[in-house]
C-alpha cells in the first residue's frame, strides 16, 4: 500500500547524514567547549581580544623565533605603557596648577612689617651681669659635649625661661638702632617693637605716630625705612649663630616672622639697599569654602602659619606640657617652657615637631597671601656719614660702653682668656727662667773668679822661681864667664897688638939703624938691639898669656866650667855648676859658621903673631952680627905681622860677639820673653776678671731696679688671672705699652747683650789664658840648660812631661771655659722672654685696637639699611588646577593605544573574560557534585 506522506516527511526520511555529522560536531565541540582547559579558554581570548601581538604570541603552529620576537616586543611597549602612565599619575597627585599673572597699577601700598635681628643672640656684658656668660657658653659649645638638663644644675637654671635670656640678655634697641627715618621723617628706637623670634630677640618696625597699616605713596628709598645700625660686634659671645651683622624680613603683618628660614643676612661696614616689589597670590585650585573655613579657624592671631604653630604647640603640650619661647602667648597656647622641661623633654621632640609631625598637621594653603620679594644691592657706608651718624651718639658713653664689654668678653670667652693665660704663663716661666739664669750667672761669675784666682795663685810661685833662676843664670853667666873675659881683655888680650903700626915702624927703624949707621959706636948699637929685643920679646910674652887666656875662656865655654866664683845674692857658690847653662856655652862656640871658624882661629892668630914677633927676633939677631939688614924680608914679616894682628881683632871681636856674649843674651831674651808672657797672662787675667766683675755689678744693679718693676708687673698679671680680680685689662696694657715699662726691658735685653758680649770676651780671654799658661810653662819645663839645677833642688813641678802637663793644662782651663761659658748658660731664654713679651705686647696693642673707634671699627660694627618699594605696581597670581582625572585616562587611553594597540575597552575585555570563565567554571563544578548525589 502506498503511503502518501508529506513533503516534509519524505524529506525527513531522506535523511541528509552529512549534516547530522555537522551537527553533532557542534554538539560535540559544545561539550567540549564546556570541558576547555584554562590553556584553551586563553588561547581562544587571544585570538579574539583587541589587545595586538596577543594572537601571535599565542600561535600554536608558528615558529618559536617569530611568537618570541612577538612576546618581546609586547613586554616592550607594556614597559614604556606603564613608565608613562606612573608618570601622568604622579603628576595627578601633584595637584599642578596654572599660574595666571595680572599686574595692577596702583597710585598707594601699605608698607610690610620689618623686622630686625642682630646676627649674634646675646651681649657679653648683659650675660655676665645677669651670670649666665659660663651657661649660655656651655649651651651653645663647639665641643663634641651635648648640653642637657644635667648642666642646668651647675648654674642654678632650671627654673630660667629662655625668653628671660634672650630678653635680658640680647642687644637692645637703644644700642642698636643708632639712626632711623620713615618716608624723610625721623623716627628712634621707641618706634620698634620688641618681639621674640626663632632666631631670638628681634625688633619689628611699630611707629607711635603712625597707623597700624600705614600707605607708601612713592617708590625709593627716600620714601622708605632708613636704618643706621650697630651691631655691637665689641659685645659678641657664644650663640645661636656664628655671624656678625643683621637677619632682615619683610612680611605681611598677618604672618609669623620666621626669621630663620626667610630672613636675609646683611654685613658690617655696607649701605645696603633693599628694594621690594608685592607679590599678591589667590590660590583657587583649592576649594574656596575649604581654605575660607581654615582661614576663619586660625585667624584669630596670625594667618594659616599659624595652623603649623598650633598644630606643632598641642604636640608638645601633650608631651612636655609647655610651649616654645618665640611661639605666641595665648590661652591655648600654655606656659612657656622652663630651661629644664625644655633640654629635658622639648629638645627631644624637636626633630620629629619640625621635621615629621609638621607633614602630619594637614594645614592646607592660605587662599590668599601675600609676597614681598626683595632685591638687595650694596655699597660700602662712606666715611662721611659715618662720622656723621657718630656725632650724634655720645663717644665717651660709647667708649665706655666698648671697653666695659671688650673687659667681659676677654675675661668670660674662654677662647680668649686662655690665649691670654698662655702668653701670661708663658711669660712669667720664661721671667723666672731669666731669673734664675741671673742668678746661675752670678754664681758662675763667682767660679770664675775663684778658679782664675786659684790658677794664677798655683802659676804665681812657679813664675818667680824661674825668673829668679833666669836672673841667676844671667848674673853667673855675665859674672863666672863673661866677667873673666873682660879681665883678661883688660890685663892681656887688649895688650896684645896693640899699636901694631907703631910697634913695626919702630922695630924696622931700630934695625935700620942697626944696619946702616956706621957711626953709632958698640955701646949705641947693643942698646938698640937690647931694647928692640926686649920689646919684642915682652910682646911674646904678652902673646903667650893671651893664648893662655883664650884657650882658659874657650874651656870653660866648651867644659861649662866657671873662671871666677861670684856668688848670687844668698844664693850658695855650689849651686853655680848646676845653674851653668853648659849646653848652651857649649852651643855658643859652634852655632854657626862664624862660631864655628873664628872660636878655634883666635889661637891661631896670636900663634901667628907670635911667630911673626921671632921672626923679627932672627932678622933683628942677623942684622946686628952682619950689619946688614934683608928689607925684602923685614917688609914681609912687618906686613905679615900686621895682618895677623888684624885678623886677630877680627876674630877676637866675632869670637867675643857669637860665643862669649851670645849665652848672656840668650839668657836674657829668655827671662825677656818669659816675662812677656808673664804679663800677657796677667793682663789677660785682670780682662778677664774686670768683665767679670763688670757684668756681676751690671747684673746686681738690673735686679735691684728693673726685675722689681717687671715683678710688680708680673704680680699683676697673675691677679689678674684670678676669677675674682678686680684689675682690668686695659689698666695691664696701659702699663705693657708705657715707656717705663718698655724701658726697663730695653735696659734688660741691653743686659742680655752685655752678657754676651762680656761672655765672648771671657771665652777669649780663657782661650788666650791657656796659651799664655802653656807658654810659661813649656819655658820653665823645656830648658835643658836648668834641667841639672831642677834635680839639684828637686823642684818636681818642674821635671815633668811637658806634653801631658801641657795636656792637663788646656783640659782643665778648657773645661773650666766651657762649663762656665755665660753665652750657653743665657742661651735662648732671652729671646725666648723677648718673643714672649712681644707676643704679650702686640696682644695688648690688639686689645687698645679693639677699643678704639676708628674706621675699622665702624666697618666691623655699624651698617646702613634702606627698605623700599622699588615700584608701586604689584603682581597678582591666580593659582588654578591643571590636571584632572579625565586627563589622566585620556593619557592612559593614548598610552595604551600608541604602544600596544589596546583602549579603555581592552581592559574590560580583560576584566569580562576572566570574570566569565570563572563563573563558568564555578557553576560547572557545581552541577557535577548535585548529578553525583
Amino acid at each position: 500500500m502506498t503511503v502518501n506522506t508529506p513533503k516534509e516527511m519524505s524529506n525527513f526520511g531522506n535523511i541528509n547524514y552529512s549534516n547530522m555529522d555537522i551537527y553533532d560536531n557542534h554538539i560535540s565541540e559544545k561539550k567540549e567547549k564546556k570541558h576547555q582547559s584554562w590553556r584553551d579558554e586563553c588561547y581562544q581570548f587571544a585570538q579574539e581580544t583587541t589587545l595586538h601581538g596577543l594572537k601571535y604570541i599565542s600561535l600554536r603552529d608558528a615558529f618559536v623565533f617569530r611568537r618570541l620576537f612577538w612576546f618581546v616586543l609586547t613586554c616592550s611597549c607594556c614597559g614604556i605603557m606603564s613608565y608613562q602612565i606612573i608618570d601622568r599619575i604622579i603628576y595627578y597627585y601633584n595637584s599642578p596648577i596654572t599660574v595666571n599673572v595680572k599686574v595692577n597699577y596702583n597710585r598707594s601700598l601699605v608698607f610690610p612689617s620689618v623686622t630686625i635681628c642682630n646676627q649674634n643672640a646675646f651681649r657679653s656684658s648683659a650675660a655676665a651681669e645677669n651670670n649666665w656668660y659660663r651657661l649660655i657658653e656651655t649651651m651653645y659649645n663647639d665641643s663634641s659635649k651635648t648640653f642637657d638638663s644635667r648642666d642646668l644644675v651647675q648654674f642654678n637654671a632650671s627654673k630660667l625661661r629662655i625668653s628671660e635670656m634672650f630678653q635680658k640678655a640680647g642687644h637692645t634697641k637703644e644700642d642698636m638702632i643708632v639712626g632711623c627715618t620713615w618716608a624723610g621723617v625721623k623716627c628712634t628706637h621707641e618706634d620698634f617693637k620688641p618681639i621674640l623670634t626663632d632666631h631670638g630677640l628681634c625688633y619689628t618696625f611699630k611707629p607711635k605716630s603712625r597707623p597700624e597699616e600705614f600707605i607708601v605713596s612713592s617708590t625709593g628709598a627716600d620714601h622708605g625705612l632708613k636704618l643706621f645700625l650697630n651691631v655691637e660686634q665689641y659685645e659678641y659671645m657664644p650663640g645661636p649663630n656664628d655671624a656678625a651683622g643683621i637677619k632682615l624680613l619683610t612680611y605681611d603683618k598677618s604672618d609669623i616672622p620666621r626669621i630663620k628660614e626667610l630672613g636675609m643676612s646683611v654685613p658690617t661696614g655696607i649701605h645696603a639697599f633693599v628694594g621690594l616689589k608685592l607679590i599678591m597670590i589667590n590660590n583657587l585650585h583649592v576649594p574656596y569654602g575649604e581654605c575660607q573655613e581654615t582661614q576663619l579657624k586660625y585667624s584669630r592671631q596670625y594667618s594659616v602659619d599659624a595652623c603649623i604653630i598650633e598644630c606643632l604647640n598641642q604636640f608638645t603640650q601633650k608631651k612636655c606640657g609647655c610651649r616654645n619661647f618665640f611661639i605666641p602667648s595665648t590661652t591655648e597656647s600654655g606656659e612657656e617652657c622652663t630651661m629644664e622641661a625644655f633640654y629635658s623633654c622639648y629638645k627631644n621632640y624637636y626633630g620629629i615637631v619640625h621635621d615629621t609631625l609638621q607633614d602630619q598637621c594637614h594645614c592646607p594653603t592660605a587662599c590668599k597671601y601675600s609676597v614681598f620679594d626683595p632685591t638687595m644691592s650694596y655699597a660700602s657706608t662712606s666715611e662721611y656719614t659715618a662720622e656723621k651718624k657718630l656725632t650724634s651718639v655720645s663717644t665717651s658713653k660709647l667708649q665706655e660702653k666698648i671697653l666695659n664689654s671688650r673687659e667681659i668678653s676677654n675675661r668670660m670667652e674662654k677662647r680668649k682668656y686662655e690665649s691670654f693665660s698662655a702668653l701670661v704663663k708663658n711669660f712669667e716661666r720664661s721671667f723666672d727662667n731669666v731669673i734664675d739664669m741671673l742668678q746661675n750667672i752670678l754664681k758662675r761669675i763667682s767660679v770664675h773668679l775663684q778658679l782664675i784666682d786659684s790658677r794664677y795663685s798655683n802659676d804665681k810661685e812657679a813664675w818667680y822661681r824661674k825668673s829668679y833662676l833666669y836672673r841667676y843664670q844671667i848674673y853667673h853667666v855675665t859674672k863666672n864667664f863673661i866677667r873673666p873675659r873682660d879681665a883678661m881683655e883688660e890685663r892681656t888680650l887688649s895688650n896684645l897688638c896693640v899699636g901694631f903700626h907703631e910697634f913695626v915702624f919702630m922695630i924696622e927703624t931700630n934695625l935700620k939703624h942697626l944696619s946702616s949707621d956706621e957711626s953709632l959706636d958698640k955701646s949705641t948699637r947693643e942698646s938698640i938691639y937690647t931694647r928692640s929685643l926686649d920689646f919684642i920679646r915682652s910682646q911674646i910674652e904678652t902673646a903667650e898669656r893671651a893664648s893662655a887666656n883664650i884657650s882658659q875662656l874657650y874651656e870653660a865655654y866648651q867644659n861649662g866650667t866657671p873662671i871666677f866664683r861670684y856668688r848670687f845674692g844668698k844664693t850658695p857658690r855650689k849651686h853655680n855648676d848646676y845653674i851653668t847653662p853648659k849646653r848652651l856655652l857649649a852651643e855658643s862656640l859652634v852655632h854657626n859658621t862664624y862660631a864655628r871658624r873664628y872660636a878655634p882661629r883666635v889661637q891661631n892668630d896670636i900663634a901667628a903673631i907670635k911667630s911673626k914677633l921671632n921672626s923679627y927676633i932672627s932678622l933683628l939677631d942677623e942684622v946686628n952680627v952682619t950689619g946688614n939688614l934683608n928689607l925684602t924680608m923685614m917688609a914681609s914679616i912687618s906686613l905679615s905681622y900686621i895682618d895677623k894682628c888684624e885678623d886677630f881683632y877680627h876674630s877676637k871681636s866675632v869670637f867675643y860677639a857669637e860665643c862669649i856674649e851670645r849665652p848672656k843674651t840668650i839668657i836674657e831674651n829668655r827671662l825677656e820673653k818669659f816675662e812677656k808672657y808673664i804679663t800677657d797672662y796677667i793682663e789677660t787675667k785682670e780682662f778677664i776678671e774686670s768683665n767679670l766683675n763688670n757684668l756681676r755689678d751690671s747684673i746686681q744693679n738690673i735686679s735691684m731696679f728693673e726685675v722689681i718693676h717687671i715683678n710688680i708687673f708680673m704680680n699683676k698679671l697673675t691677679q689678674y688671672l684670678k676669677v675674682d680680680s678686680r684689675i682690668k685689662k686695659n689698666t695691664l696694657a696701659n702699663t705693657v705699652l708705657s715707656d717705663y715699662l718698655l724701658s726697663q726691658f730695653s735696659r734688660c735685653e741691653a743686659i742680655f747683650q752685655e752678657i754676651r758680649n762680656r761672655g765672648q770676651n771671657i771665652y777669649d780671654g780663657w782661650t788666650v789664658l791657656v796659651t799664655r799658661s802653656t807658654d810659661i810653662w813649656t819655658d820653665i819645663i823645656n830648658d835643658p840648660d836648668m834641667i841639672p839645677y831642677y834635680h839639684h833642688r828637686n823642684y818636681s813641678p818642674f821635671l815633668v812631661n811637658l806634653t801631658d802637663f801641657s795636656s792637663d793644662i788646656y783640659q782643665q782651663i778648657s773645661e773650666t771655659r766651657n762649663q762656665n761659658d755665660l753665652r750657653a748658660i743665657i742661651g735662648e731664654t732671652d729671646k725666648k722672654l723677648g718673643h714672649h713679651f712681644e707676643a704679650l705686647k702686640q696682644h695688648m696693642v690688639l686689645f687698645k685696637s679693639s677699643i678704639k673707634i676708628d674706621q675699622y671699627f665702624l666697618r666691623e660694627n655699624f651698617l646702613q639699611l634702606d627698605v623700599f618699594y622699588r615700584e608701586l605696581s604689584y603682581e597678582e597670581i591666580d593659582q588654578q588646577e591643571a590636571y584632572d582625572i579625565f586627563g589622566l585616562l585620556c593619557d592612559i587611553g593614548g598610552s595604551m593605544g600608541l604602544f600596544i594597540g589596546a583602549s579603555v575597552m581592552t581592559m574590560f575585555e580583560l576584566v569580562d573574560f576572566v570574570m566569565n570563565i570563572s563563573a563558568e567554571r564555578a557553576i560547572r563544578s557545581k552541577r557535577f557534585r548535585v548529578n553525583r548525589q
